[in-house]
């Protein structure tokens, strides 16, 4: 990245240029290998490139699905287990060269590290979306002190 791009304001230092990790959790739905390192690095760019938190996270619930179990099989009595009550999806948005998008499935792991991104903030946008139902806006430094 050169310095007279005017469309990189983020110092290079916040940016995450390549994904974290490929272990063997995402080595199941070979999510890396269907995706090419150029289309991954383009994924990371894009998503750097937001203008600011609340459209990253707006662009990440996007591509999370949530729906009801189906079939719960709990190992304990009813009082002690912990039952989840929604299963995600997880969908990662691919542009091609012509300019198409294609969204491909892939596993919470693979999700993480294709968006450089921690499990926490995963975690606490899933919450917002099945308390709230919508996507909530960041809300540090919005206080009235």
């Amino acid at each position: 990245m050169s310095s007279d791009s005017s469309d990189d304001n983020a110092p290079l230092e916040n940016l995450i240029i390549t994904s974290k990790k490929k272990g063997l959790e995402v080595a199941s739905l070979r999510c890396f290998d269907v995706i090419d390192s150029s289309k991954r690095q383009a994924l990371i760019r894009n998503f750097n490139k937001m203008k600011d938190r609340n459209e990253q996270n707006a662009y990440l619930c996007g591509l999370i699905s949530m729906k009801d179990i189906c079939r719960r099989r709990p190992r304990k009595d009813g009082g002690s287990a912990r039952l989840r009550d929604k299963s995600h999806t997880y969908k990662v948005r691919i542009q091609h060269a012509e300019g198409l998008f294609e969204e491909m499935s892939v596993s919470q792991a693979a999700f993480i590290s294709l968006h450089g991104i921690k499990n926490h903030r995963l975690c606490t946008r899933k919450w917002y979306m099945k308390i709230k139902g919508e996507v909530v806006p960041d809300g540090r430094g919005k206080h009235t002190n």
